[in-house]
């Protein structure tokens, strides 16, 4: 469900001023490249199959000296929760944990000290707290989010991700953090539209 939080949140994270490359929803992706060596890496949900494997795009959210910094959204890894609410059932309730992951370039940002990667870390969760209110197939919901952890440590920013030929990368003068935090939508259920025929399309043949 994370495609419900990304609109919303986005202009928020993207207005934060040591925000440059801003990747949306991310997932990890593994491939070996034709080597021995098999690397995980987040790779953008906007990404065309094209555009991952012939542009070489796959990359674009690996942290990279170029830029001021590199940001995206990841789920966490227990699902969506679903219910209904109140007497007559009449509200769907999704809750959604996930995780905002920022590798920031403190050269490049004018920052002399990992001290202030606190600092950054929380003009982020005071970014993310708010009352939104989201449209989701033409109805109009309400979603809350409430930051419940931020983590300064390489294994909570970047667990499961292989960047053994990237490790100077996390040490001075760069940083990071990651803000794990809890979604709550509420989206009146008679409002929702029911499920019709579909058209299917064409698979694509080349890439």
């Amino acid at each position: 469900m994370l495609y419900l939080l990304e609109p919303s949140l986005s202009p928020k994270i993207q207005a934060l001023p040591f925000i440059e490359r801003w990747g949306g929803i991310a997932y990890p992706m593994t491939n070996n490249f034709g080597t021995d060596t098999i690397k995980t890496f987040p790779v953008s949900q906007s990404l065309t199959a094209a555009q991952c494997f012939d542009q070489g795009k796959y990359a674009n959210l690996v942290p990279d000296d170029r830029y001021k910094s590199v940001a995206y959204l990841e789920g966490i890894t227990s699902p969506s929760q679903i219910a209904f609410t109140d007497a007559k059932k009449g509200v769907v309730r999704i809750t959604q944990n996930a995780k905002l992951v920022v590798w920031l370039n403190l050269q490049k940002l004018g920052i002399d000290t990992t001290a202030e990667i606190g600092l950054l870390a929380l003009a982020a969760v005071d970014a993310l707290q708010e009352v939104y209110v989201i449209e989701y197939g033409g109805v109009r919901g309400r979603m809350d989010v409430t930051a419940a952890n931020i983590r300064l440590d390489r294994n909570g920013a970047f667990g499961g991700y292989t960047y053994v030929d990237k490790q100077a990368l996390f040490m001075w003068p760069y940083g990071f953090f990651a803000v794990e935090f809890t979604a709550v939508i509420n989206l009146p259920r008679r409002c929702l539209d029911p499920i019709e025929n579909m058209t299917p399309i064409q698979c694509i043949a080349q890439w």
